[in-house]
């Protein structure tokens, strides 16, 4: 009989009735190449400040730390903890505090004296509440202009930038360190035109930094980019480049930018709970364990558009078979399923599931900072 056409490809497991579903498998040898792809694109790992909103794990952290790279960018206080703890040296968090979780920053710099923090800042009033908290705790907060180019989501516009950068040098507590520029609305399938648009970006980046310049305020860093543009900014050797994603990569930037030189690095292992129609099964592969960011949220290895997504709860998911020569899977199956958000997939985990060089899954991750606050 011919082997089921979900079995036959590279992510399968040796030892699957040791795996418990549903679970996230990462495949180290694959997540290092990418590393090492990141650190060739960048030209080096002191050019690279890789984003670990995608991971929020020690282990992972542990394989960037050993290609070298030495400062960090995240999202959450929780992700910045992490970073901490471990003792990562520069720490960015590539939002801007408002409310308590400005004590909440204060707290982990006092707390972690040997770590630069740093976050965004896009208001006056953010940075005025900001300087006063580090001020009067006795610590220094590093603050990076977020530019808006384009994407309208956060941010100052470029004609706005240069004075609130010079309030920012001007304001005590808070160190004025660089620019950031993201970019997320640039996801232009072709690679000319993405450049284009990462060209357009750096440009207005640049013209902020002159006008500092011109009166006398450094830009000592600009972070730029996220994971499908950080190789048209890395022709620029003035800025420091953010990929995420691509660490671990997903189904959505595999399909979307075929110029990325990545591999999948993690999928998704499920099994087959229930076959309640003649053409139809359902996986335990719900809600809670892959992403629904974006609507299409993941393919079946080896099944592709053989298959139909119907409902899709908590704990279960339902496929229609559309090629009747496809045997249908049966109660027990397992099978591999490439999410298309990779980064909301791995903050539904507690644990991921390591696969090794022989093909075997031998140990397990914690995802260390799957919480928010």
């Amino acid at each position: 009989m011919a082997q089921s056409p979900w079995l036959g490809h590279q992510f399968v497991v040796a030892n699957p009735d040791e795996v418990r579903s549903p679970s996230l498998l990462i495949y180290r040898s694959a997540v290092q190449r990418n590393t090492d792809r990141v650190l060739a694109i960048a030209g080096g790992a002191e050019r690279v400040r890789p984003h670990i909103k995608t991971h929020k794990s020690r282990a992972l952290l542990a394989i960037q730390r050993d290609a070298g790279m030495t400062k960090f960018k995240c999202a959450t206080l929780a992700e910045a903890e992490l970073l901490a703890s471990e003792g990562v040296d520069d720490v960015m968090v590539a939002y801007q505090m408002v409310g308590p979780n400005i004590a909440r920053l204060v707290e982990l710099a006092k707390a972690h004296g040997k770590t630069r923090f740093g976050v965004l800042i896009d208001s006056a009033a953010a940075l005025a509440s900001l300087g006063e908290a580090a001020s009067s705790a006795g610590v220094t907060v590093a603050a990076y202009l977020d530019l808006d180019v384009g994407q309208g989501r956060t941010g100052v516009a470029p004609t706005a930038a240069a004075e609130l950068y010079r309030q920012m040098a001007d304001t005590e507590g808070v160190a004025a360190a660089g620019i950031q520029i993201y970019d997320g609305h640039n996801h232009q399938s072709s690679r000319d035109e993405r450049q284009a648009a990462v060209d357009a970006c750096y440009a207005a980046m640049a013209g902020v930094r002159e006008e500092l310049a011109s009166g006398g305020v450094a830009c000592p860093e600009v972070v730029a980019g996220g994971s499908p543009t950080f190789p048209c900014y890395a022709k620029y050797d003035d800025v420091v480049l953010s990929p995420g994603t691509v660490f671990l990569n997903d189904g959505g930037y595999q399909s979307r930018f075929p110029d990325l030189p990545f591999e999948i690095g993690a999928t998704l292992f499920t099994r087959v709970v229930s076959t309640p129609l003649a053409d139809s099964f359902t996986l335990d592969l719900g809600t809670k364990a892959i992403a629904t960011d974006p609507d299409v949220r993941g393919s079946i290895v080896g099944l592709g558009d053989d298959v139909e997504p119907l409902t899709h709860n908590e704990e279960h998911w339902r496929f229609r078979l559309l090629d009747a020569a496809i045997p249908r899977p049966e109660v027990g199956d397992t099978m591999y399923v490439v999410p298309t958000h990779i980064c909301p997939t791995v903050n539904l985990q507690t644990e991921l599931q390591v696969v090794g060089a022989g093909g075997r899954v031998e140990e397990r991750w914690s995802v260390d900072a799957h919480h928010r606050i």
